[in-house]
């Protein structure tokens, strides 16, 4: 599904190619890395690879999100709040077309629930608590369309020999999610973006590799963008994938994604204008026939890497994929 709609600033995304969806579209709006949804997240909407021509693959999703915590500027790590939860439940439809064997095209519409008791999140991947004099306060419920994201993938080179097949693929992220008013109804980034990457793909017998690289960045930002709990600035984004074919029915997969973003903004001070995360995702797909799969994948982020005002998470992911 997208792979440029990876990162919040709150909870940057986990971004890309979470392996949630069945190759070659490869899927993220449910990882829970980034946004109540997928508009955090910086994806690509296909691989290099198409045997799809003329098809559609229609895919739909379902998460749920628990942040655990978040690091600081300095890359230290504070757990949430005592007692506290920032929970999403997320869900998605996903349409790629495939009109030849070298574009296809692509969009993803995310949806978002969320459920904040004792605690918020806040720009530069903060978490404040919530209380007042009176004791605590009640939890918070909010939720709704998050931010589309449209994009398109073109296959520039299909090998079978010892290189592998590259694809070029671009994107445009819709500001449709929510990202001012209360914290618990925040879906969205609240910035136009454009995207563009480039993807490549190998396999080896039973298994298959996927290397993407991508960049995010804002075209035009709402009223106080920068401000807002999810919005990102300028990102890159680093992932790589294997798979491994265990049957002709049964995969199981690994996905390791890093990112780095950047806010341009003159009140945004500069220790928190700087974003780094890493996220892991292993998964397990069920091909019951040649058309139809259901993919169930568990994100979490380890301790090490670039770590830098960002969220921290672990989310469980099911997506059902169907080629007609």
């Amino acid at each position: 599904m997208a792979i440029l709609t990876l990162f919040s600033r709150a909870g940057l995304i986990a971004l890309a190619l979470c392996g949630l969806a069945a190759n070659p579209a490869l899927a993220c709006s449910t990882c829970g890395c980034g946004l109540p949804g997928s508009a955090s997240e910086i994806s690509s909407v296909v691989g290099p690879v198409n045997p799809y021509n003329g098809q559609f693959l229609i895919q739909t999703s379902l998460s749920l999100r628990d942040v655990t915590g978040s690091f600081n500027d300095r890359g230290t790590w504070n757990p949430k709040p005592t007692g506290s939860s920032l929970l999403t439940a997320g869900g998605g439809l996903g349409i790629t077309y495939f009109p030849s064997d070298t574009w296809n095209v692509g969009l993803q519409v995310p949806f978002a629930a969320n459920r904040l008791a004792g605690a918020q999140w806040a720009a530069q991947g903060a978490i404040n608590p919530l209380d007042d004099e009176n004791g605590p306060v009640p939890p918070q419920y909010g939720g709704g369309l998050s931010d589309i994201t449209l994009q398109g993938s073109y296959v520039a080179l299909q090998s079978e020999e010892w290189w592998p097949s590259v694809s070029l693929w671009a994107g445009l992220v819709l500001p449709t999610g929510a990202s001012s008013g209360d914290a618990a109804g925040f879906t969205g980034g609240g910035s136009l973006s454009g995207q563009i990457g480039v993807s490549a793909f190998r396999s080896f017998g039973a298994f298959e590799a996927f290397g993407n690289l991508g960049y995010q960045g804002p075209l035009a930002n709402g009223t106080s963008a920068t401000q807002t709990a999810f919005y990102v600035g300028q990102a890159f984004i680093g992932q790589a994938q294997v798979y491994w074919n265990l049957t002709p029915e049964w995969k199981l997969g690994l996905s390791a994604m890093t990112v780095r973003a950047w806010i341009s903004d003159p009140s945004v001070a500069a220790t928190a204008s700087s974003l780094g995360k890493i996220k892991l995702s292993p998964s397990v797909e069920w091909r019951f026939t040649p058309e139809h799969s259901i993919r169930v994948a568990y994100g979490a982020d380890p301790t090490i890497g670039p770590w830098l005002n960002s969220m921290t998470d672990q989310t469980l992911s099911v997506v059902y994929s169907r080629y007609f």
